[in-house]
Formats: C-alpha cells, sequence, structure tokens
C-alpha cells in the first residue's frame, strides 16, 4: 500500500509539474493563444479516452494497466523533454499530449487496485484521506 500511495504522490507533482512546464513553453513560443490551444489539445483525448480506461481497469489487472500507466508518462515525458530542449515545440505539444492521456489511466486504475491490496478498513481510510488531500491542494492551487 505504500508503493502504491508513494507512486500516486509522484505521479501528482509530475502531473502538476507537466502542465506548468509545456504551457509556461507555450506561452513562451505564442502568447495565451498558442497556451490556451495547447491546454485544450492536451485535455480532449483524456477526456475521450477517460471512460474507455475506466473500463479496463475494472474488466483487467489495475495494476498492469497502473505500471503501464506510469511507463507511458515516463517516456512521453522525457520525450517531451528532450523536444523543448531542442527547439521543437510540435513535437513538445505532441508529448504532452501523450502524457496526458496517459495520465487518465492513473486515476481509474488506482481507485480499482487500493481497495483489493487494503488490510484493513483503517488503510483505505488512509489512503483515500491523503489523495483527497492531494485533490484540494490541487483545486487550491488551480484557483488561485
Amino acid at each position: 500500500m505504500r508503493r502504491v500511495v508513494g507512486a500516486y504522490t509522484l505521479f501528482i507533482l509530475n502531473e502538476y509539474s507537466m502542465w506548468i512546464a509545456i504551457l509556461v513553453y507555450a506561452y513562451s513560443r505564442g502568447g495565451a493563444p498558442v497556451a490556451g490551444v495547447v491546454a485544450l489539445v492536451q485535455l480532449v483525448p483524456g477526456a475521450l479516452l477517460a471512460p474507455v480506461f475506466a473500463a479496463l481497469a475494472d474488466r483487467h489487472s489495475p495494476g498492469v494497466l497502473l505500471t503501464g500507466g506510469y511507463l507511458v508518462q515516463a517516456a512521453a515525458l522525457g520525450a517531451t523533454a528532450v523536444a523543448i530542449t531542442g527547439g521543437v515545440p510540435v513535437a513538445a505539444y505532441a508529448g504532452a499530449v501523450i502524457t496526458c492521456t496517459a495520465i487518465s489511466v492513473t486515476r481509474p486504475a488506482q481507485s480499482t487496485l487500493v481497495p483489493s491490496l487494503a488490510a484493513t478498513p483503517d488503510q483505505l481510510t488512509a489512503a483515500m484521506s491523503w489523495w483527497a488531500g492531494w485533490r484540494l491542494l490541487g483545486s487550491r492551487l488551480r484557483v488561485r
């Protein structure tokens, strides 16, 4: 359970860092219009595929899906970093889209996996409280 909660913590930090980095990069390349288009393009595939990923997490091994999602995120983030460093904005934006789509795998897989890992109701409550705290922090960061 500790590894799953730790991985989720790193995932959240990764998600926020990726959003900040790619939107700052897009803004520096073309201002608010480009940053807005990049944000929209990042969100649409994940929003469309999230129900599919949730169904997969329910029907198949959520651990395998979670691991696959993390691996795709890591590879796409690496590719995005290389593209940003190399000054190739289209490749950077494409990597960010893949990362955001892979991010939409994590939450349903995590939500399906954790109840099966909890040995006691206290463990499940603690894990859910931890995630609720991260969600609250995220909502506070987005509002300001």
